[in-house]
């Protein structure tokens, strides 16, 4: 397995004014945590008035415009991993900061009898997500929500070429981009269950989802040095 990260962002005065400093904060949780695993990030950069200062470590790619908003941004993302020889796609939201367990996630994927079958997503205990989801950190816990009327929340969705293949909503596109800005895991969830596709979360790991802004309110000097788990106290 060789997963690719697909990181939208979007950087604006009038929007999003820390929106670079979420994903640099994603980047480097990511390499922090993630050493079992040889891994890709890409960043798809959604019409920030100015370009990110990316390391020349990633794949970085600036959209002057936004048509299809988040979804669309995936799905060019994923065009790209598919191009890298990626084999497994992680489409999230810039603000997501795993715990040290990321690895336990690809590990509890890698040997799931289901992995081309299904969409995976880690347990996430703060911020706006689905209640199913609130799971903390359960080794060898792998909690389906097929049944479910939403699946995984749409801030972290992830899933095999071999899926991709199987459930692309057309030739060349994974996401629908009738919500262009969010609802889209409710859709594919829902267009997969139909197909006979499932959902998991998985409780080898847990993401803490800043959604509400705790994490860019802190001051960088206290916010650097923090755990997820007091990222999680300030959250609630």
């Amino acid at each position: 397995m060789r997963p690719a990260f697909i990181l939208v962002t979007h950087e604006s005065d009038q929007y999003r004014p820390n929106g670079h400093e979420f994903v640099t904060h994603c980047i480097e949780n990511i390499k922090s945590n993630l050493t079992e695993y040889e891994y890709d990030i890409i960043v798809v950069d959604n019409a920030s008035t100015k370009m990110y200062n990316y390391s020349s470590d990633i794949i970085y790619v600036h959209r002057s415009e936004q048509p299809g908003g988040v979804s669309r941004a995936w799905n060019y993302g994923i065009g790209i991993a598919i191009a890298n020889k990626n084999d497994y796609f992680i489409c999230m939201n810039d603000d997501i900061t795993f715990d040290s367990n990321i690895n336990e996630f690809f590990n509890a994927i890698d040997k799931h009898e289901l992995k081309d079958n299904a969409i995976y997503a880690p347990g996430c205990s703060t911020g706006t997500t689905f209640h199913y989801q609130r799971v903390p950190v359960t080794p060898g816990l792998m909690k389906e929500v097929t049944h479910t009327l939403d699946g995984p929340h749409d801030f972290l969705l992830s899933f095999s070429y071999k899926f991709y293949l199987k459930y692309k909503y057309n030739e060349t596109l994974m996401f629908n981009d009738i919500n262009p800005f969010g609802g889209n895991g409710i859709v594919i969830h829902n267009q997969i269950k139909k197909l006979g596709g499932r959902s998991f979360i998985v409780g080898d790991c847990e993401m803490f989802h800043d959604h509400g802004g705790a994490w860019r309110k802190l001051p960088p000097e206290i916010r650097d040095g923090m755990s997820l788990t007091d990222l999680m106290k300030e959250a609630r």
